[in-house]
């Protein structure tokens, strides 16, 4: 497990666990006394830099049955900025705690077929993962491997799945079939870019345009990863890039995460019969598909939502799918490449998050699970 230190933050360069044949101490909670911790709390809606607040002695009321748990890490997604902003369709009871993805190690199992020094992810969103402390029913978590490091476990579950879902679920693809995706540069897109590369399937990678050195390592990165042309969002509509493209059979599936304009490029590109899969919307702006591409060229426009299906999958299929996932990062077939910060330093973490990212962004809850 190699971590570099730059200006209290780390990236994390492997998936093994630092704290692999640690056990945790069988030290139990009361289930009488609060437990007291870090939690990052808002009681209005509105800018994230303002309404966020760090509590640093937040209670905790344990209850009986119920599992405890020490949050180790917890990642930032778009989808929480946005429940903080009060921008989802269902608004947050306040005051709340953001977090729907996060990695804990459990300290008490209650009445649970957990055990103390489990690591556990949580199966159900809302739970409110950015805090040190967290008590909860045992269906709403899932335990994992306690080799895997706690940064890629926080994120373990969201990106690699939906990963999963986008190229399984919508399109039969087959080796040298070609597949075209916007949003390239973050987890969701990394991870394409590798599951492809093992079946045969060429991904056309679309990124943000950046600055250079920031070009260069992405481009660098997603080639390393198993994209076969990885290109800036500003020449996919160019005579340049359709001259590079000619070559390649038509894409078969879209997977698009922007909306607007880079959702229309994407659906002009697909080749007859083909489909185009929305997972996200980070431009917020709206998708306008040309009339001309349905009676002509047949296309279908499908969407895939992480929470729906975590709400409405079976345990079994969730299981399964996880394990999938944690396998293949074990054995270094899934790299996924992580920011960490401490929680104090959360404000330098949510402007970082609001901005096109190659990693994904993770707060530090606690150093040392013994504790």
């Amino acid at each position: 497990f190699f971590v570099e230190q730059r200006l209290g933050r780390m990236f994390v360069r492997s998936a093994l666990s630092s704290y692999r044949g640690i056990q945790v101490t069988s030290r139990l909670f009361s289930t009488s006394k609060p437990i007291f911790g870090q939690a990052l709390v808002f009681e209005k809606h509105g800018d994230p830099l303002e309404v966020l607040t760090l509590n640093n002695d937040y209670k905790v009321e344990p209850k009986e049955g119920k599992v405890q748990v020490k949050m180790l890490n917890a990642a930032i997604n778009l989808t929480d900025l946005a429940m903080i902003r009060g921008n989802m369709n269902r608004p947050a009871s306040l005051p709340a705690i953001p977090g729907d993805e996060g990695l804990g190690v459990v300290s008490n199992p209650g009445n649970s077929k957990f055990e103390v020094g489990d690591y556990v992810i949580p199966t159900k969103s809302g739970l409110g993962t950015w805090r040190s402390e967290l008590v909860c029913d045992a269906t709403d978590l899932m335990r994992i491997p306690n080799d895997i490091a706690p940064e890629v476990g926080a994120c373990i579950s969201v990106s690699p799945i939906t990963a999963h879902k986008l190229l399984d679920d919508y399109v039969d693809l087959k080796a040298g079939d070609v597949i075209i995706q916007n949003g390239g540069s973050g987890v969701v897109g990394q991870t394409i870019n590798q599951l492809c590369a093992r079946r045969g399937i060429k991904v056309i990678s679309i990124v943000r345009e950046r600055p250079l050195d920031d070009y260069g390592d992405i481009v660098e990165r997603s080639k390393k990863d198993g994209a076969y042309i990885v290109i800036s969002e500003d020449h996919v509509d160019t005579p340049n890039f359709r001259e590079l493209i000619s070559d390649l059979p038509a894409p078969k599936l879209a997977l698009d995460c922007c909306g607007g304009r880079s959702a229309t490029n994407l659906a002009r590109l697909l080749g007859d019969g083909g489909t185009m899969v929305s997972y996200s919307n980070a431009s917020s702006k709206p998708v306008f598909i040309p009339t001309s591409l349905f009676i002509f060229k047949d296309i279908q426009l499908r969407s895939f939502n992480f929470k729906s299906w975590l709400e409405n999958s079976a345990e079994n299929e969730r299981e399964e799918m996880l394990q999938k996932v944690c396998n293949e990062v074990l054995k270094d077939e899934c790299h996924i490449w992580v920011e960490s910060f401490d929680a104090w330093d959360y404000r330098s973490a949510i402007t970082e998050a609001q901005y096109p990212k190659n990693r994904k962004l993770v707060l530090c809850l606690h150093d040392n699970p013994l504790v």
